[in-house]
């Protein structure tokens, strides 16, 4: 089926033929009620109204709003009700689900990702995929260890690798994050009270963005002057999988220059971390991009990967020893062809990628979407919905507009001004104007004297 709306054109798949493990190839018509669903939201995107957004609600990602299970049984009520709140007052949020042969609905804007932990089999991959060949903005969230506490909460909490099998999807299209943590002698300063012996400590996994390593050239990043992260990993441009004439990098923000690594073993104990002593080892990491353009499929040249029919995932390497069958055509028994069509090189589309996915939580966001992380969080989704201009109008209202980053020597020089010479200026106007104001009364005095009458 073909929806055509003015010189915007959007197809939906009627039969769709995939593989199933033992069973081999098959077909199905689409659910009429999936069909309804999916009309609706291709119309809606055509036309500009009432713009929705996919969260991936499964494979670990965390709840939006109040996760009332885990209340019950004493954890964690949810840490994304002010994002779930924000969002959900300009978007529809619709929940994604690809566990139990689920699908990504078709007229998505965008899809949110936020830290999966779980492993995504090969046609779960496939379905993101094929996701961003139609259109289908991304915004990934991601976070390069899982921080494990220990029982009884005593101990040090462990951080092993999260490997779910996004990183090659991601590294394909051009984009990869490094397994580490960037700290950063630019970070938060936590004040410990004088039961825990007072002063200044630096948290130097907290990195704090300056104004001076924001590209504030995206009119969706403007105003954009500061911002703070926190358990943040280095991206880096796959270059040999991006073609430059096809898909723009966009670097947003980066570590300052005096910034570091902590990878192998992760221990964020702020009192055994410092800065190392060797300058050498002091670098700028980009920490946030936006990718735009057309991009390849990941499995232009794989094939469509089985479908699970109830059944474990096929782990990698079963799918790696086993080719995968091509894109099949089946006629039916009136004659109609069912193809599972791969599309192989996707509409325009937009990939955002960050390697924190703290900066969702309610620590790091205020309700009133006022903030600097709250206001980029929210501008970033609006580009990824092509609403720039909205985006430009938010950061006119942050609540946080620091002035530009000075020079030792410009601090010095604007002290000693407003200290000696702005007084000094003062004291010497004061002065002339009092002798203006004697001289005048003296002239007065004299005018009206008892001679001048005379």
């Amino acid at each position: 089926m073909v929806v055509k709306y003015k010189d915007k054109t959007q197809s939906l798949p009627l039969i769709s033929a995939f593989d199933l493990p033992i069973i081999g190839t098959t077909y199905q018509m689409t659910d009429p009620r999936t069909l309804e669903t999916g009309i609706t939201a291709i119309m809606e995107k055509m036309i500009g109204i009432n713009k929705s957004i996919g969260y991936l609600a499964d494979h670990g990602t965390p709840s939006l709003g109040q996760n009332r299970m885990a209340m019950m049984q004493g954890g964690q009520p949810g840490r994304m009700q002010v994002f779930h709140q924000l969002l959900s007052s300009r978007y529809d949020i619709k929940p994604v689900s690809l566990e139990d042969n689920g699908d990504i609905p078709q007229g998505l804007n965008c899809l949110i990702i936020v830290k999966p932990t779980q492993k995504f089999s090969e046609y779960e991959l496939f379905q993101i995929d094929q996701a961003l060949m139609r259109g289908t903005n991304i915004a990934f969230f991601g976070d390069a260890f899982e921080e494990i506490m220990p029982r009884g909460g005593m101990g040090m909490p462990q951080f092993p690798v999260i490997d779910t099998g996004l990183a090659k999807l991601f590294t394909h299209y051009g984009i990869s994050m490094k397994p580490a943590y960037v700290l950063d002698t630019s970070s938060y300063k936590h004040n410990p009270g004088q039961a825990q012996g007072g002063g200044q400590q630096d948290i130097y996994f907290a990195p704090v963005i300056k104004e001076k390593t924001i590209n504030l050239t995206p009119p969706y990043m403007k105003n954009i002057k500061g911002l703070v992260a926190m358990q943040i990993s280095p991206l880096f441009l796959e270059d040999q999988n991006m073609d430059s004439e096809k898909v723009t990098a966009t670097r947003l923000f980066s570590s300052s220059k005096e910034a570091w690594l902590m990878q192998g073993t992760i221990n964020l104990n702020p009192m055994f971390l410092s800065p190392p002593s060797n300058k050498d080892d002091f670098s700028s990491y980009d920490l946030s991009y936006m990718l735009e353009g057309t991009f390849p499929s990941y499995f232009a040249d794989k094939g469509v990967p089985e479908k699970s029919a109830g059944e474990a995932d096929i782990s990698e390497t079963e799918n790696d020893s086993q080719p995968r069958k091509p894109a099949q055509e089946i006629k039916t028994s009136s004659g109609t062809v069912a193809e599972n069509r791969l599309i192989k090189t996707s509409k325009p589309a937009k990939i955002f990628f960050l390697g924190c996915s703290q900066m969702l939580q309610d620590n790091m966001m205020d309700p009133q979407g006022r903030s600097t992380n709250a206001t980029f969080i929210l501008n970033v989704l609006d580009h990824l919905n092509d609403e720039d201009e909205i985006a430009y109008l938010r950061s006119k209202e942050q609540s946080l507009n620091p002035v530009g980053q000075l020079t030792p020597l410009t601090k010095t020089l604007i002290k000693g001004w407003n200290i000696a010479i702005l007084p000094c200026f003062t004291a010497i106007l004061g002065l002339a104007v009092w002798i203006r104001r004697n001289a005048r009364k003296k002239a007065i005095t004299k005018m009206f004297s008892d001679e001048n009458f005379e």
